[in-house]
């Protein structure tokens, strides 16, 4: 990102707001400069609408910019550590059953906004939706059909930098979709192992016990 967008941001993320005015006088730039740069800044998203400043004094109304949800995106985040060394906790105080136990807890919170399968939907159907549902969630999946049946994908991975280390985390993803689709696929490739996505088998001999 350019240098002084990089600034605006940082500004903004200590400030919680300011003006043009103030802006310019941190960077030591033109007002005209920074109008620009929080064009360009509200064009990707990352920063809000211009909010007007109440004065109790006349004169010309000034106006406050923002951050939105989503510049919070371009500051640094701990959550790969910390998830390592919390499930690295974890593990060492526990047991392999109770383990399981904690990780399935976690997968049935996951999904509990899941939709479910629509009476007398067929099975395409149904993975069309849960599609939909995972991509909500980052995963980036697709399905497409397979000689022995459907092949679901999944090429971003939401543990990735943690499912690493733990492996837990992929039989956790795993359990997740069994429970989502109602059948439980196969698993033939993982980002974790070098593969440039998850991809997993649902047979027609799965899938059509899945209608029965």
């Amino acid at each position: 990102m350019q240098d002084k967008r990089r600034q605006i941001l940082n500004i903004l993320k200590e400030k919680g707001a300011a003006t043009i005015q103030k802006l310019s006088a941190e960077l030591d730039v033109t007002g005209v400069t920074v109008r620009h740069h929080l064009d360009t800044l509200r064009d990707k998203g990352l920063v809000s609408e211009p909010q007007v400043i109440h004065r109790n004094s006349p004169g010309r109304p000034q106006f406050e910019y923002r951050l939105t949800p989503k510049a919070n995106e371009h500051f640094p985040k701990r959550f790969q550590s910390i998830s390592n060394n919390l499930l690295q906790e974890i593990k060492s105080q526990s047991d392999g059953n109770e383990l399981y136990q904690i990780m399935m807890g976690v997968a049935q919170r996951e999904i509990v906004d899941a939709p479910k399968r629509r009476i007398n939907s067929s099975f395409e159907d149904h993975i069309g939706t849960i599609v939909e549902y995972l991509n909500g969630k980052g995963y980036l999946a697709s399905w497409e059909k397979h000689p022995d049946g459907i092949m679901l994908h999944t090429s971003n991975c939401p543990f990735e930098g943690v499912a690493e280390q733990h492996p837990e985390m992929c039989q956790m993803d795993e359990y997740m979709l069994s429970s989502l689709l109602g059948v439980a696929p196969r698993c033939v490739s993982h980002i974790a192992e070098g593969s440039s996505s998850c991809s997993y088998i649902i047979t027609d001999s799965d899938i059509v016990a899945s209608d029965t």
